[in-house]
């Protein structure tokens, strides 16, 4: 069956598709399944993988005898860079940075049933640490870009900032943060479903710590995320990537795109596909093929989902050096294998 006519029949409407006769504006393109002209993809705000370009020169030669990378980029590993075909940074040395995420998501789980919320963040330099980093574009099978991102502490421990007091603020209540040891930032006990999602907007309050790693006080605040209801896939077992399921939903009304993800549960690979909320998607071979040479054996997770994000940059003793991003969203996850 035609993946339009499928869709047309999960809806239970017929709808009527009239295509571009032009050339789609600046800032459009044509949808590859209808036709009519749509806005081009951007990945999120604030989630955009950095890449840093690596300290060796491009070299030509075999990398450890895996692949020959053909001189592509400078890529920081020396001669032995993995075999990544010179499409991307590797995971050569970087230059140590500051990290600051918080994520607030609530997420149904359609094979159990069950609601959950997953809070949490990190707030660190990585001076101290060795950290592999790598990141590539991988366009989808409707020209869209995908982002594959690697972020995997090596060595060494990075240096937690001290936030001080620190909460979540939403349609008048709060859940108090607790920072951890190694930099993170959770909730002192689980937040109530629908506190974010149910919400006229959520802010990230931090009062601000003390000494040379203590973070300014700052407060970043986004509008709650839209729900979205999700028509397919719907597994009765655990959810195979290969071939990669059918994504179908209801496009929520007034959202442009939604965002596609797939990620190991540890987040150290995370694969970010910006899609348009036309109501149906597949994700490319090529990108659940690039995830699953990252990711390996590990669990992994499929989400899909709406968000809001900001950010902001706090300061250090006066200097503004801490991007901060602040996510919060709302979506389907199903385990994946």
């Amino acid at each position: 069956m035609p993946r339009w006519t499928l869709f047309r029949s999960l809806l239970g409407a017929t709808l009527l598709w009239t295509g571009c006769s032009e050339e789609c504006p600046p800032g459009k393109q044509p949808h590859r399944v209808s036709g009519n002209c749509v806005d081009e993809p951007k990945m999120p705000e604030g989630l955009d993988p950095i890449l840093r370009p690596d300290a060796s020169p491009r070299d030509v030669g075999p990398d450890g005898g895996v692949s020959n990378d053909l001189g592509v980029q400078n890529d920081g590993g020396g001669p032995n860079d993995g075999g990544d075909g010179g499409v991307q940074n590797d995971g050569g040395p970087t230059t140590p940075a500051p990290f600051a995420q918080f994520t607030f998501r609530e997420r149904s789980r359609p094979l159990s049933g069950t609601i959950e919320v997953v809070a949490a963040g990190l707030f660190v330099d990585e001076g101290p640490a060795t950290i592999q980093r790598s990141a590539q574009t991988i366009m989808d099978d409707e020209g869209r870009p995908c982002q594959l991102s690697v972020r995997r502490l090596t060595a060494g421990q990075p240096q937690p900032y001290d936030l001080g007091v620190a909460r979540l603020v939403a349609g008048g209540g709060e859940v108090p943060l607790v920072s951890g040891v190694d930099g993170s930032l959770n909730p002192a006990s689980p937040p109530p479903i629908g506190f974010a999602t149910n919400a006229a907007s959520i802010a990230l309050e931090i009062q601000g710590g003390v000494g040379p790693f203590g973070l300014a006080a700052f407060s970043l605040s986004v509008a709650g995320p839209l729900p979205i209801m999700v028509l397919s896939p719907t597994p009765t077992v655990q959810l195979d990537l290969v071939p990669s399921p059918l994504i179908t939903w209801i496009p929520p009304p007034g959202l442009a795109a939604i965002t596609v993800e797939v990620a190991t549960v540890d987040r150290e690979v995370v694969l970010v596909c910006g899609v348009v909320n036309d109501g149906i998607y597949q994700l490319a071979s090529a990108t659940v093929d690039a995830f699953r040479v990252e990711a390996g054996p590990s669990p992994a997770a499929l989400e899909i989902r709406t968000e809001t994000v900001a950010t902001l940059t706090a300061s250090v003793d006066g200097q503004p050096i801490v991007p901060v991003t602040f996510q919060v969203a709302n979506g389907v996850v199903f385990d994946v294998r």
